[in-house]
């Protein structure tokens, strides 16, 4: 289920005791709340309260609010973990966080642990980037991250974006290592110019030009030689931001990207396929979608189930084609959609993964946890559906 964020249900979820030392330490009044008898999820004071402060107040509020909101998830739980671990404050964050609402943990560590909240965020935002490219042929090296190599790599990135697209002005590029070995380079390249409309200090509708800053995301595992790289351009600038990184970071130069097959989606043709699972990993996998295509017809079907049954989406192949028209060896399998469901044990929450596969080598499994995605993993070998 998707998630949509709102002040009043933040205000709602976050204790009372957490929103009293955040909004008390703001150098502004919180008159007339009765916080000692204000009962819990009873936000309507506290957003009358916040329409009479100031623009910028209201706007700091809601910045940090809906980062709490970012955060107060299951992958967001893990990313705090992660963060504390890494920055070596793991004694007191991860005993504080042991218990209490995902609310209450999030604005907990905004409050008290800032520099693990700051890299849990970073991290949580990379984890849920989408269209990551991957190549896996680049050499074993250590990546430089020294000051001038970053800002190499970021004037590299400007020269790029202005020759094409006539942006990129100036590129910032920060640098992170996290626990998993794989070195993170987030570059931060100027946007094209946008108007946008709003409201001035008068509450007066008008215009302002801005320019802000889009991301450019390369994460690189020296002991695989692979980058991934997640960048909102066209697919033909992509081998050049690689070779880039490649030149600015590794010292070397590369090749084009040759992509070869890792999902085999076909096995699900199979009539007697089945999504067995491993018992210990305590999950259940349901096949919710599969994408045909026709060679020869120039079509393409793709068949959904809203029941969850894997054999009922296996059953419509059979139900929905002609078989003396589409012989079923003829068919390519080139999508899936795979739902886990993940069972609650004593060291974990329950809850599900949802992932996209596209043949020969797409995956959304880099905007899941890094725990379940490796569960994932194990299962697509097993099926030997992924070859990696």
């Amino acid at each position: 289920m998707s998630r949509h964020f709102s002040i009043p249900t933040v205000l709602r979820m976050v204790p009372n005791t957490l929103l009293r030392k955040f909004l008390t330490q703001l150098p502004h009044s919180c008159d007339g709340i009765d916080w000692d008898h204000m009962g819990e999820r009873q936000a309507e004071s506290l957003v009358h309260l916040l329409r009479t402060w100031p623009a910028d107040a209201r706007e700091f509020v809601e910045g940090v609010l809906r980062n709490v909101f970012e955060l107060a998830c299951e992958s967001g739980h893990q990313a705090l973990r992660e963060a504390a671990v890494e920055l070596h404050q793991q004694s007191h964050v991860l005993l504080a966080m042991s218990q209490g609402s995902l609310y209450q943990r999030a604005m907990w560590a905004w409050l008290e642990a800032p520099e693990v909240f700051e890299a849990a965020l970073a991290y949580y935002q990379i984890e849920h980037r989408h269209g990551w490219r991957k190549r896996d042929d680049l050499p074993r090296v250590t990546p430089h991250t020294d000051r001038h190599a970053l800002e190499c790599l970021g004037k590299d990135i400007s020269l790029l974006l202005l020759s094409e697209q006539g942006r990129g002005q100036h590129c910032t590029v920060e640098y992170f290592q996290r626990e998993n070995g794989i070195d993170y380079f987030c570059c931060y390249p100027d946007d094209f110019v946008q108007t946008v409309s709003l409201h001035d200090d008068g509450g007066q509708l008008t215009t302002r030009s801005v320019r802000q800053t889009f991301e450019i995301m390369f994460a690189y595992h020296q002991p695989t030689g692979t980058l991934e790289t997640s960048a909102a351009l066209p697919p033909h600038m992509k081998g050049p931001l690689e070779e880039s990184f490649a030149w600015m970071i590794l010292d070397t130069g590369i090749g084009p990207r040759v992509p070869r097959q890792v999902y085999h989606l076909d096995r699900l043709k199979d009539r007697g396929f089945q999504l067995d699972t491993i018992p210990t990993d305590e999950v259940q996998v349901e096949l919710k979608r599969v994408r045909l295509d026709l060679p020869g017809h120039n079509r393409r079907i793709t068949l959904e189930s809203r029941i969850g049954e894997s054999t009922d989406v296996l059953r419509m192949v059979d139900e929905c084609l002609n078989e003396d028209e589409v012989p079923r060896d003829r068919i390519q399998i080139t999508s899936a959609t795979l739902r886990f469901l993940f069972r609650r044990t004593a060291q974990r929450r329950g809850g599900s993964v949802t992932i996209d596969v596209s043949a020969p080598n797409v995956c959304n499994l880099r905007s899941q946890s890094p725990e379940r995605a490796e569960v994932v993993r194990r299962h697509l070998r097993m099926w030997r559906i992924a070859h990696d």
